[in-house]
């Protein structure tokens, strides 16, 4: 096996499918992979009110980097805060029409790169992948 560590070859392959995604497109006018986590959680759960605190909690990160994240997104005109009536601190936050209709664009691209990714991988060895990738993620929550 090659002396790399396992990070090495995970942060690699990561840094390829961003690559493969943002290619040849305006990285202004394209969301961030956090801001198409946002989109598609929220796309998810768009049958239920959707606040700050929900996707901080989705994506286990800071209340400040999900602020930013989020001032971006409407800066971008990906989302509306919207005044809770119930609370006038907190905002419920909502997709535009165009973020929907550019979250199946974007969906559909990532199905593309998947695609590649499986591309003369056998089924054997993608359930392998996958059973490999579950127990790491399992190692790492309980150590």
């Amino acid at each position: 096996m090659d002396e790399r560590n396992i990070i090495s070859h995970i942060k690699e392959l990561d840094l390829l499918i961003i690559k493969k995604m943002m290619k040849g497109k305006d990285i202004k006018k394209h969301p961030s992979p956090t801001q198409i986590k946002i989109i598609n959680y929220m796309f998810e759960h768009r049958s239920e009110k959707i606040y700050q605190k929900d996707i901080e909690n989705y994506l286990k990160l800071s209340r400040a980097t999900i602020s930013d994240v989020l001032k971006t997104m409407e800066k971008n005109g990906y989302i509306k805060k919207i005044t809770c009536a119930e609370d006038a601190r907190t905002n419920k936050i909502v997709l535009n029409d165009v973020t929907l209709e550019m979250y199946k664009k974007v969906m559909n691209e990532i199905k593309q790169i998947n695609d590649v990714l499986k591309y003369n991988i056998s089924e054997e060895d993608m359930n392998t992948f996958v059973n490999v990738v579950e127990q790491m993620k399992e190692n790492i929550k309980n150590n």
